[in-house]
């Protein structure tokens, strides 16, 4: 399993520049509105939103679209949506909150991508 922490901005362009040119990250996988950037293991996404929001949103991404169902069924009562395709990001997956209130995302990429 690997994992994607999501920072949501108004200027993902702007922020991308933060995290690559002062802290050193690179870019792993450029998406619509979406920019995940690397820092040795560590994915950060850089998602456009209306809004700044200072709560990020843990995205645990596995192998295949079972593991994301097994997730499911593991996290069905705090799942706010069933398993869906999302061919915007060719993505599988579901959204739920910790038992916190925390929103997460299971998902899994249904493109290559590159190694971490």
């Amino acid at each position: 399993m690997g994992a994607v922490i999501f920072f949501k901005t108004e200027d993902v362009q702007r922020t991308t520049d933060f995290y690559t040119s002062i802290l050193g990250f690179s870019s792993w996988l450029t998406q619509p509105n979406i920019e995940i950037l690397k820092y040795d293991n560590l994915l950060l996404g850089i998602q456009l939103a209306e809004s700044i929001s200072p709560a990020p949103l843990l995205g645990l991404f596995v192998n295949s679209k079972e593991e994301v169902d097994r997730f499911y069924s593991r996290l069905n009562d705090l799942a706010e949506n069933a398993p869906a395709i999302n061919s915007v990001y060719d993505i599988y997956g579901f959204f739920a909150k910790d038992i916190d209130g925390r929103r997460i995302e299971v998902f899994t990429y249904l493109i290559e991508t590159p190694d971490i």
